[in-house]
């Protein structure tokens, strides 16, 4: 039988533990309310810079695009062209990065000056970073997708889709639903080899 210290003490750790983790989650939850205000004093201005990603006209060749949000990049947005070219006999993707003009400023430069702000020198836990990461980008895309919405992405003259941080993968604006670059080829009708 354990002692009535031991139980003590164990109870102490397991109290500390959570109690550590909730003030880890209540950091994080702040953060992200501050970045949904941010985002939505944006959404404005974003949609406006949308609407030139919806009348481009497709490149010869051009497939489909995607608009890559570099989260980790000062939040810059890149316009990223995709064709299918024929290398010994295989068809193949071929990509062409940020054809954009402003493709290294920040696409919100409101949330890069926070992020700037809150996260240099500033150490986070692991529980933290594990929990703040996937929350973000869920909340960039749901934004971003509501911004293409408005801006009347669904009458793109190219199909374009969401990416976030070189990830090679793409997220259909309407759906949510990921799935890689090759993916979005063959869903467009391109057999292309992976």
């Amino acid at each position: 039988m354990k002692s009535a210290q031991w139980l003590f003490e164990r109870r102490a750790l397991v109290y500390f533990y959570c109690m550590e983790h909730a003030k880890d989650f209540t950091r994080v939850e702040k953060i992200l309310t501050e970045i949904s205000a941010i985002l939505e004093l944006a959404t404005p201005a974003s949609v406006e810079k949308l609407k030139s990603y919806v009348s481009v006209e497709p490149k010869e060749n051009q497939i489909y695009a995607t608009l890559e949000l570099m989260a980790d990049q000062n939040y810059c947005l890149t316009y990223n062209c995709f064709y299918v070219k024929e290398v010994d006999g295989k068809k193949i993707l071929d990509i062409e990065y940020a054809t954009n003009e402003n493709a290294e400023q920040s696409f919100i430069p409101e949330l890069d000056e926070y992020a700037t702000k809150v996260f240099d020198g500033v150490d986070y836990t692991t529980a933290e970073e594990e929990k703040f990461g996937p929350l973000q980008s869920k909340m960039l895309f749901e934004w971003f997708a509501k911004c293409w919405k408005i801006a009347g992405g669904e009458q793109s003259k190219v199909p374009t889709f969401f990416a976030m941080n070189k990830e090679y993968m793409c997220q259909d604006l309407t759906t949510g639903e990921i799935f890689t670059e090759e993916e979005a080829a063959h869903r467009l009708g391109h057999d292309v080899v992976v």
